[in-house]
């Protein structure tokens, strides 16, 4: 039990190892503290004690060289491979699965297939803090051990090359979940991108600030559609101007997909011109380069960002010359789209049965290919517009189904309008 004194020594310790004071890094906290103390030589001989520190002098320099020989006390005890891996995980922020931690941190004398088990001793000597989030495990260090760990790497001249396989790594996940985030596993890699955020700011930050072009316009273009549907709006277009300000040879396909991008974000904040703008280098980048299908998606956005500031008639002629190279090129995707929001341009010009008549195309394509986020749209589009042709039980239906599966979803905004469609 923690006494009234230990209580107060303890909290110390978090001060000094930087931790918020809470239950969970409480026991952290302990048990890092505890393990130090086990060395009697450093105990002992240097005569350094761990809970000789109070609010006088736990910011003083004295304070952080004995936090800095207690951390060697212990890495001192790790083997090669320990102190190796250890200080390679330091160029994660935030946290990291055990996949990035084998595809930064391995590389001799680190076996790829060594990293488990390496990671394994380093939570028990209480270097590395393992965090069950939901059916998964994530790891992270704590933040006098990271920036401990960051400094060896860089006095063992590793620093830089850690950082280029932390850079990559982060490519690879950004365009592995492009394509995801717009599939029925969207939530699902909406989470796992969230959960390594940080490492993605930190990536998207060195390559800004390097100069990297090409790095930079690489994450900023695979990162807008989770930027888009998660919520961060604002700071991914931040990070995707940023990225387009950076001068250098950035491939112009790259910047095509960040114009697309950031297209996209500024039409769902309501700056429509800038949508229109950004849509528009984006489509000349594209006639350019040859690149039909990526033509097809910059007049699909530019026909909504039309559409939003009022003229429908251009916008529908736009969805319609995107349907159009989508059906050319086999895209069943990009022309379930364009069906999509031809639907809703109709609706606007209150031209209901071909509103209908795209709604009901559309919703039998994605029912197909199980995007269940696009088909309760659907069905609420599909409702209202059989209420406003006086088709009172069809309009009934659909908005039944889309309720009882909005709910489903954890679309309250939707649930509450789909019920105030039905009272």
């Amino acid at each position: 039990r923690l006494g009234r004194e230990n209580f107060g020594r303890v909290r110390q310790l978090l001060r000094c190892l930087k931790l918020p004071f809470r239950g969970d890094n409480l026991c952290t906290a302990l048990t890092f503290g505890l393990r130090l103390l086990r060395h009697r030589a450093l105990h002992f001989r240097r005569k350094i004690d761990v809970f000789n520190l109070d609010h006088r002098n736990l910011d003083t320099p004295r304070a952080g060289r004995m936090v800095e020989d207690l951390l060697q006390a212990q890495i001192d005890l790790l083997t090669l491979d320990e102190q190796t891996l250890l200080s390679r995980l330091s160029v994660f922020a935030g946290g990291f699965t055990l996949e990035a931690a084998e595809a930064v941190g391995s590389g001799p004398p680190v076996d790829e297939l060594a990293v488990f088990d390496l990671l394994r001793r380093l939570v028990d000597k209480s270097l590395v803090v393992a965090d069950e989030v939901g059916p998964a495990v994530r790891f992270r260090l704590l933040e006098t051990v990271r920036v401990y760990a960051r400094e060896k790497l860089f006095v063992c001249g590793e620093e830089a090359v850690r950082l280029r396989r932390h850079c990559q790594w982060c490519v690879d996940l950004a365009a592995l979940a492009h394509s995801e985030t717009e599939g029925p596993r969207r939530d699902e890699w909406n989470r796992k991108l969230e959960a390594d955020h940080d490492n993605l700011r930190a990536a998207l930050l060195r390559a800004i600030e390097s100069r990297d072009a090409e790095l930079a316009l690489c994450l900023a273009g695979s990162l807008n559609r989770f930027w888009a549907t998660a919520g961060f709006l604002s700071e991914g277009r931040q990070w995707i101007e940023s990225a387009l300000g950076v001068e250098g040879d950035g491939p112009p396909a790259l910047r095509a997909s960040a114009l697309f991008g950031l297209s996209r974000l500024a039409l769902i904040q309501a700056d429509h011109r800038v949508a229109v703008s950004a849509a528009d280098e984006c489509l000349r980048i594209r006639i350019d380069l040859g690149d039909r299908a990526g033509e097809a998606a910059a007049i699909g956005i530019k026909a909504l960002a039309v559409g939003r500031l009022g003229d429908y008639d251009e916008a529908y002629a736009l969805q319609e010359h995107s349907l159009t190279i989508s059906r050319e090129l086999g895209l069943s995707r990009e022309a379930n789209e364009a069906v999509f929001y031809m639907g809703l341009l109709a609706m606007y010009r209150g031209d209901f049965e071909r509103a209908q008549s795209h709604f009901e195309e559309s919703l039998v394509a994605y029912r197909a290919s199980d995007n269940r986020h696009k088909v309760v749209v659907l069905l609420h589009n599909v409702g209202e517009v059989a209420w406003f042709t006086g088709r009172t039980e069809s309009a009934r239906e659909a908005l039944e189904e889309c309720l009882q599966l909005a709910a489903g979803l954890g679309l309250r905004r939707l649930v509450a309008d789909t019920q105030r469609s039905l009272a």
